[in-house]
């Protein structure tokens, strides 16, 4: 909810108000988001397996509102697009890690319904986020429609570390 709506209705909104940014500028902050997720996600086929996938999801998460924050307050369209690089990086790490742990903790036999109901929460929660987005950028102006939430997700992400063994260490699989 907090980066899809960000990402689809925030930034576009912040890139118009506050860059005056063209077409062609929207489509390169995109892509410049993407090289990061691809980049990211060619590191981790590289080095192989994430011995803490919580906690690398936990530091990914953290390092994206960061990022998100970075964005918001920008002063140049350039340091944007270096913050919205590292968001790419985080979300490349997040996408993988969050799938990880998912398919990691689910029972065998329900693995693949798990993994429908995460697919399906987590691009479902764009249009929420979208409408949300929209919302703050009315009542707070586009730079905290970005800021806040990064906050939130930043507090959301703090308080699962906190209350559950995703920081504490190594997913086990459930026994059979």
């Amino acid at each position: 909810v907090f980066y899809m709506g960000a990402f689809q209705v925030g930034l576009p909104l912040l890139l118009r108000a506050v860059h005056g940014a063209t077409p062609q500028q929207l489509a390169l902050v995109n892509g410049v988001h993407m090289v990061g997720v691809v980049l990211c996600t060619l590191a981790l086929l590289r080095i192989g397996d994430v011995e803490r996938h919580g906690r690398a999801l936990v530091l990914a998460l953290l390092v994206g509102a960061v990022a998100l924050t970075g964005m918001g307050l920008a002063g140049s369209f350039v340091t944007l697009l270096a913050w919205n690089f590292l968001w790419g990086v985080a979300g490349g790490v997040a996408l993988s890690m969050s799938r990880t742990v998912i398919q990691e903790l689910a029972p065998p036999a329900q693995r693949a319904r798990v993994m429908s109901v995460f697919a399906f929460a987590f691009l479902g929660s764009g249009p929420l986020g979208a409408l949300l987005s929209g919302a703050l950028v009315e009542r707070v102006g586009v730079h905290l429609a970005l800021v806040l939430p990064a906050v939130a997700m930043a507090a959301c992400t703090v308080l699962v570390a906190l209350r559950t063994a995703l920081w504490r260490g190594p997913v086990a699989a459930p026994a059979a």
